[in-house]
Formats: C-alpha cells, sequence, structure tokens
C-alpha cells in the first residue's frame, strides 16, 4: 500500500459513521467505569458540587434561600450566579434519596447522568462542526482526539457543572453557526433558530458564569448579522421577513419558544437579583460571610492566606511572562495529568511521556499554519473568525482574571485545564484545517494525514482517555471491592504496554 492509499484509507476509516460511534463507545465505557469505580469525592470539586445539590433538593424554587452560616463552605452558596447545575441535578438527587438509596448509590447515578451529558455534547460538537463544513472525516477525529484528553473522562465520570456547560457552549455555536449560513446564503436570519439562540444563551448564563464571555461574542456576531442582513435588504425588508418566518412557526415551536425564553429570563434573573442585593452580579464568598465563616470554602481560604503571608518585596511578572511561563504551560499539563481527590489529599500524577510533548507539537505546528494563512483560512474556512473570537476573549478573560489573582496572592494558582475544555473541539477543529492547508500548499497532505493518525494511535494507546488515570492511579483512589478490583486489573494489563519513563524528575 502506497502512501496515497494509505492517506486515502485513513480518510474512509475516519469519515464513517463507525469509527465515531466506536469512538463514543469507548468513551462511555470509560467514563462509566470511572463513576462507579472512584472514591468520592473526586479531585475536580465534586464534595462542592454534591453538597450545593443538597442545598437545592430542600427547595422548589432556587429563589429566596437563605444563606445560613454553614453553607460558606460552599462560597457564594444560594447567591452563586453559577447555579443552574445544581438546581437541575438537585430532582434526580429528591427522587433517589426518596427510593431510600445510599448516599454513594445516589452519587453513582448522579455521575451516571453526568457522564450521559458529556455524551450528548459530543453529537451536538459533531452537528455544529459538520454544519461549519468541516469534513466527516476531520470532525470524527476531532471528537476522537477530544475524548482523549487524560481529564475528559475523570471530568464526565463525576458532578460538575463543567459537564453540564459543554452541552451549552456545543448548542451556542450549532445554533450561530446555522443562524450565519441562513444570512450568507439569503441575507435573513431564521427567526426560530435566533430565537432558540437567545434563549440558550440566556439558560447557559446561569450554568457557570464563565459563559459570559462567550455569550458577548455571540450576541455580537448576532448583531453583525443583523446589520449584514439590514444593508442587503434594508429595516423593511428584514422586519418583514422576521414576521413571515416567525407566523410560519408552529403552534408548538411558538409554545417551546415562549417556555424557552421564560426560563432563560427565571433562571439568568440571579445575576440582577445579586446587583440588587449585593451590588455585584457575581458575589464572592465575603460579600455573603463574614471572613472567618469563608475560611471554611477552600478557594477563598487559600487566596486569603497567600495575601496573608505574601512578601512585600514580591514583584509580580508582567502578564506576556505569566501567561507565556505559567498559564499556557499549565493549561497543557493539567488536560494531561491525573489526581485523586480530597480524601487522598489531591494526590497528583505526572502525565504520562509522550501525552503531553505530543499536545504541544500539535499546539505548535497548528498556531504556526494558523498564523501563516490566516488569510486563506478565514475565507476558506468563515467559521474560523468566529472560533478565533470567542477564543480570545474566553482565554483573555480568563487568564486577566487568574492574573489579577497572582499579582494579589503572589501564587499562580487555579490554573485548571478543564476551563478550556468547551472550546476545545472547535480549537482542534481549526488547527487540524490550518495544519492541512499548509501541508496541501507543500504537497505534503498524504504524510501529514498519516503523521496525525499515528500520533492520534500513539495517545490512545499511551494514556489517552482513561489510561492515564487507570495507569498511574492507586489502589487508594478507588473503592473498597469491585472498584479496587477492577482497576488493579485493568492498570495490571495496561501497564506492561504503556511507556512510563521519565525524561525529568
Amino acid at each position: 500500500m502506497n502512501l496515497q492509499s494509505a492517506a486515502s484509507f485513513v480518510r474512509r476509516v475516519f469519515a464513517s459513521e463507525r469509527f465515531f460511534l466506536v469512538m463514543v463507545g469507548l468513551f462511555l465505557v470509560s467514563s462509566v467505569w470511572v463513576a462507579i469505580a472512584s472514591l468520592y469525592p473526586m479531585a475536580f470539586d465534586e464534595e462542592f458540587h454534591f453538597g450545593l445539590i443538597k442545598i437545592y433538593a430542600a427547595h422548589w424554587l432556587p429563589y429566596g434561600i437563605e444563606n445560613t452560616r454553614d453553607m460558606a463552605q460552599y462560597g457564594a452558596a444560594a447567591s452563586d450566579p453559577s447555579y443552574l447545575f445544581h438546581y437541575l441535578m438537585s430532582f434526580p438527587y429528591r427522587l433517589l434519596d426518596w427510593m431510600g438509596l445510599s448516599q454513594t448509590a445516589i452519587i453513582v447515578w448522579l455521575r451516571l447522568l453526568n457522564v450521559a451529558m458529556v455524551v450528548g455534547s459530543l453529537f451536538i460538537y459533531k452537528k455544529a462542526l459538520l454544519t461549519a463544513k468541516a469534513s466527516k472525516a476531520i470532525t470524527h477525529g476531532v471528537i476522537a482526539a477530544f475524548t482523549l484528553i487524560p481529564i475528559v473522562p475523570m471530568m464526565a465520570g463525576q458532578m460538575n457543572y463543567d459537564n453540564l456547560l459543554l452541552i451549552m457552549v456545543a448548542l451556542s455555536f450549532w445554533f450561530i453557526i446555522q443562524i450565519t449560513n441562513r444570512v450568507r446564503a439569503t441575507g435573513f436570519l431564521p427567526v426560530g433558530n435566533t430565537l432558540t439562540l437567545v434563549g440558550v444563551i440566556l439558560i447557559s448564563l446561569p450554568v457557570k458564569y464563565a459563559y459570559v464571555p462567550i455569550a458577548l461574542v455571540l450576541c455580537l456576531w448576532l448583531l453583525a448579522l443583523v446589520v449584514v442582513s439590514v444593508k442587503q435588504h434594508g429595516k423593511i425588508g428584514v422586519l418583514k421577513h422576521a414576521r413571515r418566518g416567525f407566523n410560519k412557526i408552529t403552534l408548538n415551536g411558538k409554545i417551546w419558544l415562549v417556555i424557552l425564553a421564560l426560563a432563560g429570563i427565571f433562571f439568568s434573573a440571579r445575576y440582577v437579583e445579586n446587583y440588587v442585593r449585593y451590588e455585584t452580579p457575581i458575589p464572592s464568598c465575603h460579600v455573603i460571610f463574614d471572613e472567618d465563616a469563608c475560611m471554611d470554602f477552600g478557594p477563598w481560604a487559600r487566596d486569603f492566606l497567600y495575601k496573608k503571608h505574601l512578601d512585600p518585596q514580591f514583584s509580580p511578572k508582567s502578564f506576556p511572562a505569566y501567561f507565556s511561563q505559567d498559564w499556557v504551560p499549565g493549561m497543557i499539563y493539567r488536560l494531561t495529568f491525573t489526581l485523586a481527590g480530597k480524601t487522598n489529599d489531591f494526590q497528583t500524577k505526572q502525565p504520562l511521556p509522550l501525552v503531553w510533548p505530543l499536545g504541544c507539537v500539535f499546539l505548535l505546528v497548528g498556531l504556526l499554519a494558523f498564523i501563516r494563512y490566516f488569510r486563506v483560512l478565514i475565507k476558506k474556512y468563515p467559521y474560523t473568525f468566529l472560533t478565533l473570537l470567542v477564543t480570545l476573549t474566553y482565554i483573555g478573560m480568563l487568564s486577566i482574571k487568574l492574573y489579577l489573582g497572582y499579582r494579589q496572592t503572589g501564587v499562580p494558582a487555579a490554573i485548571n485545564g478543564r476551563y478550556i475544555l468547551p472550546l476545545v473541539p472547535f480549537i482542534m477543529a481549526t488547527l487540524v484545517h490550518a495544519i492541512l492547508y499548509g501541508a496541501r500548499r507543500l504537497n505534503a497532505t498524504n504524510i501529514t494525514i498519516i503523521v496525525l493518525t499515528l500520533a492520534l494511535a500513539i495517545i490512545f494507546l499511551q494514556g489517552g482517555g482513561v489510561f492515564t488515570y487507570i495507569v498511574l492511579g492507586e489502589s487508594h483512589w478507588f473503592y473498597t471491592g469491585w472498584g479496587q478490583a477492577s482497576h488493579a486489573f485493568i492498570k495490571a494489563v495496561l501497564s506492561p504496554i504503556t511507556w512510563q519513563h521519565r525524561w525529568f524528575g
């Protein structure tokens, strides 16, 4: 088989529906195993999320809940604007608790619901990428690579609002891309999809306030589309089209849009309530409780102690230095490492030796190709610009927020790779398009496809997905009985074929 034949075979395999379903199936099995085998609480604030779920389970509505002192361990507690995940999860919790299940059984069932959220998001990401004119081969390859990021099955297998955020970001992109496609084709915004997107944005805001910069870009993008439509058809033409479009929506569709709008306004009103009560839409713990009470909230206590013991002579790095030396390496590292939960003092294990460097090489080559062919990519793949705007805004606001915290504490804390996961599939697709376009310019498309495929295969076999968690995890990270027994068995199978040599340390 020559190089061209091999590359064509790879394309066919990646483009097949069977490949996509197999990768999703492997991810599903991996995440389910994490959910049922891992000791509670897991590392990504699972105890925090479960505590808030139980608080909301005692109330039918998310408003009017009194913030008692014992809630200070959950930060702003019932005033946290990132609450919708906890409120929604409180309903299955109520049912499971009513059925008399043990806490461990309830935790496992709630974890499985989180697995379902992430698996569901993979199908929506696929829809969004295909709607953005990415090929099936690239779309399936990107989603496969996403599932092989070591922390993704770990996050999917525990209670965490980032799992619901994946769905909401994927939905947001899917709808904005559909709307953009329609404007490019006809000059008019599709009324149903536009109203649905507004509802999705409103509902996403109370899932996690980190969605705010994404919402900002999407709203500006929508506004730009309206301007384009008005320039082409005039204000009267646009209004007439909007009225005709709304009249064409079925009665059930209109009812759905009203419910979506009311739900979005109702849940996102937490930001308004907070501003009225506390003069800030996102209050910190000390705004709600006194400092002594907030010492029970881990992140607040950490920052408080860092500030208290900060060397008066401390001279912070510049933002570019912080971003390049701490933020970027920290983010990549915390996408590929593994760690235990609170019970085991968040015991951390370094990434396996091939996953981290291969990820870095892909990122570096992709960025270089993107910069080199930026203008062509913007014209050839119009959604490249949308991805760029959202990514720069999101990463910019997140990194600046953490940098300001570093200036106050002297410690580059809270640099967590999972924060950028909702955008990773779109970032990956953009970089793959850039690499393949550059390869075509250099007449190296076939070899590039083979190299990318081999890199993906190496990651799969040498720590991708749940492999890192299994190979580096220790027995006490898992539930006694089946959890520890299954981990010991799988680890014994995988360890001999996984290279674990370290160049450093």
